[in-house]
């Protein structure tokens, strides 16, 4: 990972952004959020680019109500390439 960060872009919505070291061989990364003190739970797939050093942004959107200083906590995992024999 070369970089990750989530900030507010509204009142609800949330910008999520990363870029990857490794998106030449990553298939595919999964996007999680969690809320106050609950489990991750998924909340996005997106395909790999392929590309070293490679943005991708996400805008999250949760459909329920997060309370004024409810702490949000994202991250995301890359899925590998299989390699073919």
């Amino acid at each position: 990972m070369i970089s990750f960060t989530a900030r507010m872009i509204s009142s609800q919505d949330v910008l999520v952004s990363w870029a990857s070291a490794i998106d030449p061989i990553t298939s595919r990364y999964v996007l999680e959020r969690a809320v106050g003190n609950q489990p991750y739970t998924f909340i996005a797939r997106m395909p790999s680019l392929h590309q070293v050093g490679q943005t991708y942004s996400y805008t999250d959107a949760p459909s329920q109500p997060i309370g004024p200083g409810t702490p949000i906590h994202y991250r995301f995992y890359p899925r590998r390439l299989l390699a073919r024999l």
